[in-house]
């Protein structure tokens, strides 16, 4: 049987990457553009739908993070490649929860087999 191990804390990035600014602020969203592109500019958006609540649950807060890049194909023609990261967590939860949760969760896309799940759709078989 397969098994994973998650590592215990995020590792700290290292080196200089991708600058990304201020592009279109409007409350609930949030998006920036690359600074000094080699072709056409990506996009990371920050979004966030507060929680509604019913008579018997707090209701869930939702967070999504989202990047998108334009990649060419063999002919020169744009596609759209889009990696996007969602939150649901219930709003009861302490933001010390929350963030232990998140936490976690990106420490488990970071493992190796949640890498190729997501790039090459290969999943770990036991």
């Amino acid at each position: 049987m397969s098994t994973i191990a998650l590592k215990a804390v995020i590792a700290a990035g290292t080196g200089t990457g991708k600058t990304f600014s201020a592009y279109n602020m409007a409350g609930p969203l949030g998006v920036f553009r690359e600074d000094a592109p080699v072709a056409a500019p990506g996009f990371l958006a920050l979004k966030r739908v507060e929680p509604k609540s019913t008579k018997d649950y707090a209701g869930a807060a939702r967070g999504e993070v989202k990047l998108t890049r334009q990649v060419p194909d063999a002919l020169g023609r744009l596609w759209p490649a889009v990696f996007t990261v969602t939150t649901s967590l219930p709003a009861f939860m302490t933001d010390a929860a929350k963030a232990a949760f998140v936490t976690e969760g990106i420490l488990a896309s970071q493992e190796a087999a949640s890498q190729d799940a997501l790039s090459k759709l290969v999943i770990p078989q036991s």
